[in-house]
Parts: structure tokens; sequence; C-alpha cells
């Protein structure tokens, strides 16, 4: 059986105290205590709201965000568009001068369409307020949309 030798200088032994700790001193763990407790403090999540008010006032946020979004818009389409296709169009959303525009059948878009072709799209540019690099026409429900209720 080999022998154990005691550590030389090169092989550094953990000190132990009377107490029976090995490594540190008292003084040592205590900084390093108050270090990981000061770490802990600022780490900590703030618990998440767990009712419904957070749920609404998000749902509110978004619905203000899309009418603040679309501005006056929505006037403006009103006014350049012939009464007959006002009625079956309508404007769902503004976004990076993007405008997304819900129509009712396939017949309207074709006319909105040729609307837009024929000078709309550049009147609705002159009076909307805001940039709009493009209109996208959706078919889909008139009805507005439940964040605006």
């Amino acid at each position: 059986m080999a022998e154990l030798s005691p550590p030389t200088s090169a092989q550094a032994a953990p000190s132990s105290d009377q107490d029976g700790s090995v490594g540190v001193s008292s003084g040592q763990a205590t900084a390093a205590i108050a270090s990981i407790e000061r770490l802990r403090r600022h780490r900590v999540r703030r618990p998440h709201p767990t009712g419904l008010g957070h749920v609404v006032s998000a749902i509110r946020r978004e619905a203000s965000k899309q009418r603040k979004n679309r501005g006056g818009l929505s006037e403006v389409w009103d006014e350049i568009v012939p009464a007959s296709l006002s009625s079956r169009t309508r404007i769902d959303s503004v976004r990076s001068g993007v405008v997304r525009l819900v129509i009712a059948d396939p017949s309207t878009r074709y006319e909105v369409d040729a609307f837009l072709r024929g000078g709309g799209l550049q009147e609705l540019r002159l009076r909307a307020g805001q940039p709009i690099r493009q209109v996208r026409c959706v078919i889909g429900s008139l009805e507005a949309s439940r964040l605006e209720r």
C-alpha cells in the first residue's frame, strides 16, 4: 500500500478551523453571504399580477392604440370614397404605412381596386396626414373588431 505524504508547498491543503469548517474564515463567509444576498435582492423578479385587471387594461390600451393609429383616416376614407363603397368597407388598421381595408365581398373589392388605381390612392395619401405606402384589401366582416367595442 502507498503511504500518503503531507502536502508540499505546491499542493495547498485546505485550512480547517476549530469548528470544523474548511477553506474560509468566518469573516470571509459572512462577506460572501452578504454579497449573495445583495445579488439576490437585485435579481428577484416581481410577481406577475394574477387578476383580470391587467388583461382588461391591455385590451383597452390596444384599442386606443388602434384608434390613434387610424386617427382621422376613417373619416378621410368616408369623404373620398363613393357612398356605395363606403358602406361596404372599413379601415381595420394602419401599421408602418400599410392600411388594412376590410371589404364586404369580392365585387366590392374589384370596385375599390378600380377606385384606388383611378386616383383614389393618391387622394388618400394627400389627405391622410400620415405616410401611406400601400392599401391592403381583405375580404371579411364589416363588424367592428372586438377591441373597439
